[in-house]
């Protein structure tokens, strides 16, 4: 992370591999992903505001969260899309989708 940088909001997320880690709001429009067992921060996507209002629920392997500000996000725990947004690979994946 960098140092300069203030956490807004955090959440911690367990993947379904048990993997402990926590999506992170920064005060300079960054949200990021700090893993605890190799104490290590990866920078996931920039948002457009620094409110540190968020809401948050879990819900079938996706950590859905809001700032009231921008999109409702959700986060898989590699990636951070807008609510109903697909990645390309998603689509690349599955050979069967026309």
């Amino acid at each position: 992370m960098i140092a300069s940088s203030k956490i807004l909001w955090f959440e911690p997320y367990t993947s379904s591999g048990g993997v402990s880690s926590f999506i992170v709001a920064c005060d300079d429009g960054w949200l990021r992903k700090y893993v605890v067992e190799t104490d290590t921060w990866t920078t996931l996507l920039q948002i457009t505001s620094t409110a540190t209002d968020y809401t948050h629920t879990p819900f079938r392997g996706n950590l859905f969260f809001s700032n009231g500000v921008d999109p409702v996000f959700k986060y898989d725990g590699t990636n951070v899309l807008p609510v109903g947004g697909l990645l390309v690979a998603d689509f690349e994946s599955d050979e069967t989708w026309t």
